[in-house]
């Protein structure tokens, strides 16, 4: 007897069961054939079971079977003097049905990365071993095959060329067969990118304005919601004065830098200007690469002037009430006026 499949594990997906029995001298009769699989009988009369020639057939890929499965072969010949000779054979198979395990390495689930070429790395695993052939790396829009990875033993590793686009979160997919042909797909982690730095939304007193008195304090209002700004990083100049997160004029309040006009000990008289540039701020570092710089000062400046008279129009009131009286001239003829 010859059968298929043999002593190595194989995948159950779509498995057939085969047994090759001959008989030269008086031959095999089908109708005798019975698979016997896990204690369940199938003869030719089953849907299951088919012959072609010398070649029986167990189609057992609804059979949900896994693991050691012990697989049991009878057939009868035709002699007709004392009894048929029944053959009966058994072996067993074994089924491995679990596709390919995945591990996301880099970057880890949830992470934040500042690195514009972040690559992904992602553990790959099973004891059938893979073929490489059938992977496939989803990263939001962006698919990854083959040719597109590089395999370092059980690791895939997909590198970026800079297409990652900041703010967005990359849910990361990842499909391939083992070597059996046993498929699996996993949603394996995400990460999310961030390549800028923070923004300045508004200042106050606001850039070229004019205020009456010194403020007490300056603030400049900033935007960064990913991984918020790093206070430590901020220096600016003070009409030509140099500031940095250390001096007790600098102060972070959320996303507000305070500056506290007295402890700068700028001597500002009215009419005077108030000039300052913010030459750093980053927010902090993320999982992966370093933090996001501004890469241009920002400026602003206001004025303090003394409060002159106010120009306004004064109504021709006679009578003192504040608003425009009209006034007709009036010419008569014959009249005398007193004296």
């Amino acid at each position: 007897v010859e059968y298929y499949p043999a002593d190595s594990p194989v995948s159950p997906l779509g498995i057939e069961i085969r047994a090759v029995a001959n008989d030269a001298i008086s031959g095999v009769n089908p109708l005798t054939a019975i698979f016997v699989i896990d204690g369940y009988e199938f003869d030719l009369t089953s849907d299951e079971l088919t012959v072609a020639g010398d070649t029986f057939v167990l189609d057992a890929s609804n059979m949900s079977l896994a693991g050691d499965v012990a697989v049991e072969f009878l057939v009868a010949d035709r002699a007709e003097l004392c009894g048929a000779n029944l053959l009966y054979f058994e072996w067993n198979i074994t089924l491995s049905g679990d596709g390919p395990e995945f591990t996301l390495i880099e970057p880890f689930d949830g992470s934040i990365t500042h690195d514009r070429n972040q690559r992904i790395a992602i553990l790959c695993e099973d004891s059938d071993g893979i073929d490489f052939h059938t992977v496939l790396v989803n990263a939001g829009t962006y698919a990854l095959t083959y040719e597109d990875l590089i395999f370092v033993g059980d690791t895939i590793i997909a590198q970026s060329n800079g297409n990652w686009d900041s703010g967005h979160t990359y849910y990361i997919t990842v499909s391939a067969e083992d070597m059996l042909g046993n498929p699996s797909a996993e949603n394996i982690g995400s990460f999310t990118a961030d390549f800028d730095p923070p923004v300045v939304t508004s200042t106050s007193p606001q850039d070229g304005s004019s205020v009456g008195d010194v403020p007490e304090f300056v603030e400049i209002y900033f935007d960064d919601d990913i991984t918020g700004i790093d206070p430590s990083s901020a220096a600016l100049i003070i009409n030509g004065l140099s500031f940095d997160s250390n001096d007790p004029a600098i102060s972070f309040a959320s996303n507000v830098l305070r500056i506290d006009v007295e402890r700068t000990g700028i001597i500002i008289q009215k009419p005077d200007s108030m000039k300052i540039i913010l030459t750093e701020i980053a927010d902090y570092p993320g999982d992966y690469g370093p933090p996001n710089a501004i890469t241009e000062e920002y400026k602003f400046s206001f004025l303090i002037m003394e409060e002159g008279c106010k120009a306004l129009p004064k109504p021709f009131s006679p009578n003192g009430d504040g608003w425009y009286d009209r006034v007709t001239a009036v010419s008569y003829t014959h009249l005398t006026l007193p004296t």
